[in-house]
């Protein structure tokens, strides 16, 4: 049984754990029902049932949030009821230890899930996966013949189940190369701090760690 799964059936649903994720991972901002499920790629009305539950338990607080809407010819601003993270909450912790540290951002076979986005070289996880929130980025891509339109269809099916917006860089080979050599800030922001490799078939010294 997939982990999702087990903490749907401890939790009462796998949406309930995913709003649990997204807005332990985003304690800082309010958000609408709409925005929520857009990201979690659920159902507005599921969603709402959720976070309702939640606000009643004390995880979340109401807040109004501010949308933009876009017209023909204008964006305008509206108002909604929304939600935010309760800092406060008593279990607020516990929860995240349980979800997050305690390999919550685990991602299963999530290699296998880029085979068919072209030849890839290399794959690496920091920030967000390692919980480093001050990295720079939390995933690169690097390779040949990528399709980034289906790096980037995969990249956000990710983001709804861990119910975190990632950062992160696609590179061809041989423009990650040429930023190697010069040093590139973004290269080493990753590679000199805590990294992991889930593909690595670049042979090189600066990338032996």
């Amino acid at each position: 049984m997939k982990q999702l799964d087990i903490l749907g059936k401890l939790f009462g649903s796998a949406t309930r754990v995913k709003a649990l994720k997204f807005f332990l991972l985003n304690q800082d901002g309010g958000f609408a029902v709409s925005d929520v499920a857009t990201r979690l790629r659920l159902k507005d009305a599921v969603v709402k049932k959720e976070l309702s539950e939640l606000a009643k338990i004390g995880f979340l607080k109401p807040k109004v949030v501010v949308l933009s809407v876009v017209g023909k010819r204008t964006t305008k601003k509206k108002k909604v009821n929304g939600f935010v993270a309760n800092r406060e909450f008593a279990l607020r912790e516990p929860l995240r230890n349980l979800l997050i540290e305690s390999g919550g951002m685990h991602v299963p076979d999530l290699a296998v899930r880029f085979t068919g986005t072209g030849k890839i070289s290399l794959f690496v996880l920091s920030g967000v996966f390692l919980h480093d929130a001050d990295r720079m980025i939390d995933m690169m891509i690097v390779g040949d013949r990528l399709d980034r339109k289906a790096i980037d269809t995969e990249v956000k099916k990710i983001e709804a189940e861990i119910g975190k917006e990632l950062r992160y860089a696609v590179f061809d080979t041989e423009e990650f190369m040429y930023r190697l050599k010069m040093y590139d800030k973004l290269l080493r922001d990753t590679f000199d701090y805590p990294h992991t490799k889930i593909i690595s078939k670049i042979d090189l010294p600066e990338l032996r760690s």
